[in-house]
């Protein structure tokens, strides 16, 4: 079976995106809380 024939069975893919796809920023507002940091490019390209 070729490879193309074989992508085509891939549902879903997971990724730990933590310095992966970020720069590993963490933001934190004026009550305590984190948010990290996604750049846009990275959710399009995949």
């Amino acid at each position: 079976m070729s490879y193309k024939l074989k992508l085509n069975n891939i549902k879903n893919f997971i990724f730990d995106v933590d310095g992966v796809f970020t720069d590993g920023s963490i933001l934190v507002d004026s009550q305590g809380e984190e948010y990290r940091t996604f750049n846009t490019k990275d959710g399009i390209a995949v």
